[in-house]
């Protein structure tokens, strides 16, 4: 018995090695939802900090308040410009010829900034997300290529002169990436 479980035990350490990540750091290009850049770093072995500094177009709904008071709500659409970091684990799952595939899940927030795309009306943005999604990571090169969707909260305030403007939206993300590892 103890013989097994010694072969058991090494089959799993094996295989966490196996799966190991290969890379401590990367940046590149984040396109979709956002576009922009993408810089990412391993904390931990299974535990990465992502940052996007990206631009985008949100098409939402969106409830408005004025100086607390309900406006209403309805379907909009805001030019966004955003510092996105998220904190997530990240666990390689299946090793190919090619490389290797890795599940990601985790959260993070977005501070930026947002303008309405009928009009002038610029806002200042924050928020919160999850994240999951793909990453591929390449053998025989220093390239990942992965797949995320951010679903979220995201709130859009503004100062007016008769009193503080503010949106609540549903903020999501999905977004392809390609980064040189390092």
């Amino acid at each position: 018995m103890k013989k097994f479980l010694l072969l058991i035990s090494m089959a799993f350490i094996a295989t966490g090695s196996l799966f190991a990540q290969d890379y401590n750091q990367s940046a590149g290009l984040v396109v979709g939802s956002l576009n922009g850049l993408s810089y990412k770093k391993f904390i931990k072995e299974n535990v990465a900090v992502q940052t996007d500094l990206a631009f985008g177009l949100v098409a939402t709904r969106a409830s408005a308040y004025y100086g607390g008071e309900y406006l209403g709500s309805g379907g909009e659409h805001f030019w966004t410009f955003q510092l996105q970091p998220n904190l997530y684990y990240q666990k390689n799952v299946f090793n190919t010829d090619w490389g290797n595939i890795a599940a990601l899940v985790g959260g993070g927030m977005s501070l930026g900034y947002a303008e309405e795309f009928y009009s002038d009306l610029s806002m200042g943005k924050w928020g919160v997300n999850a994240i999951a999604g793909v990453e591929f990571v390449l053998n025989n090169a220093p390239i990942t290529v992965g797949l995320d969707f951010r679903p979220g909260y995201g709130l859009l305030f503004t100062s007016q002169s008769y009193g503080i403007l503010t949106a609540h939206i549903f903020d999501w993300t999905l977004a392809a990436s390609v980064r040189y590892c390092f």
